[in-house]
């Protein structure tokens, strides 16, 4: 049975916390490609995968899903007003490259020009080139036979964003005076560990006057590298996993953090699907495909109870239109607070903690 059955106590409508507590903004909290439909309660389709962190004047934004450039401009973590949405903006964070978690980059760019971005480059930190021939998960390698390809990084992503939507800079630029979309980020991509190395850890990948950010490799399949995000700060420290299945690395990645922003797909995926079963082989390839590189909602309270933390919310919701009782009641195994997330709740950061619970180790360990 889950400490928390109701959201009210701990989380609210973006315009209800504007203060200076640290905290948590669920800018989309949808997974996958699919848009999905309202749900059956009447609550309306989320957006794409996306999520804030801020901290004192600062806004950092991890992932940018289909409709979160908009859900930022609704949120307006600091109050700004119109315009001078994001001229606070402290960095922009990517867990990895699948589409459903970078769709809205471009938007997010462009649109940013007429939000007040802020004058000097907002740092844009994510996965880098990863050559084919190796697989990263979670430290661990296994040679593939690829031909020395390389999978592209952050840096090319954004180098194909401008080539891509140069017609219009090229007008914007001459014709409106706004910088031109390279001027706008500094890309800095999180390095692989080498082929020798045994164990990831996680890696300092940010540092400024509010946060220090750190990430560790988690285990999302064939996508890799990707990585989850550990924000520290005066006061607490959020955790957000990115897609991944259960991973001892982000268990130690979560350890004494107040806040663990997880990933969750449900049983009910495959009836979304495909309908009801039985399926024939090519259904249930798919199928097995997203299950063994996502977690089940059953198994995040194990992961929870694991690192130890108060406070477990729920987003990258598989599928997108269930109702939150069905996301709630499926959690077992842990006694702190879960939170399912809806677009555009706030879950501030306790600066009064109450007790954190035992770290539960795994066996053998």
């Amino acid at each position: 049975m889950n400490a928390s059955s109701s959201r009210a106590p701990s989380s609210c409508t973006a315009s209800c916390d504007r203060g200076r507590r640290p905290r948590v903004v669920l800018l989309g909290t949808a997974g996958g490609t699919t848009t999905w439909s309202p749900r059956a309660d009447g609550r309306p389709a989320r957006h794409g995968i996306s999520t804030a962190v801020v901290v004192g004047d600062r806004i950092y934004v991890v992932d940018q899903g289909a409709g979160s450039t908009r859900q930022l401009t609704i949120a307006d973590p600091l109050g700004r007003g119109r315009g001078s949405v994001l001229r606070d903006l402290g960095a922009l964070l990517i867990t990895h490259l699948h589409s459903d978690h970078i769709v809205d980059l471009p938007c997010l760019l462009h649109w940013g020009r007429e939000q007040g971005w802020p004058p000097e480059p907002v740092p844009l930190i994510g996965p880098g080139p990863l050559p084919l021939s190796t697989r990263a998960y979670a430290g661990r390698r296994a040679g593939i036979a690829t031909g020395g390809a390389v999978r592209p990084g952050t840096a090319s992503l954004v180098k194909g964003l401008v080539h891509a939507f140069r017609a219009d800079t090229i007008d914007r630029v001459l014709g409106a005076g706004r910088p031109p979309l390279e001027d706008l980020v500094r890309v800095r991509e999180v390095p692989v560990p080498g082929r020798d190395e045994t164990t990831a850890g996680s890696a300092p990948v940010l540092e400024d006057a509010n946060v220090r950010v750190s990430a560790t490799l988690v285990e999302h399949g064939d996508m890799a590298p990707a990585y989850a995000y550990r924000f520290d700060f005066d006061g607490g420290a959020v955790v957000i996993s990115g897609d991944t299945g259960p991973c001892d690395a982000l268990v130690e990645l979560a350890v004494g953090a107040d806040v663990l922003v997880h990933e969750a797909i449900s049983p009910h995926f495959a009836a979304s699907k495909f309908g009801a079963p039985p399926y024939d082989a090519a259904q249930q390839q798919s199928l097995d495909h997203v299950f063994a590189k996502h977690t089940s909602v059953r198994a995040v309270g194990d992961i929870a109870a694991r690192a130890g933390v108060p406070t477990l919310v729920l987003t990258h919701l598989v599928p997108g239109d269930l109702p939150a009782d069905a996301w709630r009641d499926a959690v077992t195994g842990f006694d702190g607070q879960v939170i399912v997330g809806e677009d555009l709740d706030v879950v501030p950061v306790q600066e009064e903690r109450p007790p954190r619970l035992r770290v539960r180790r795994p066996s053998g360990r």
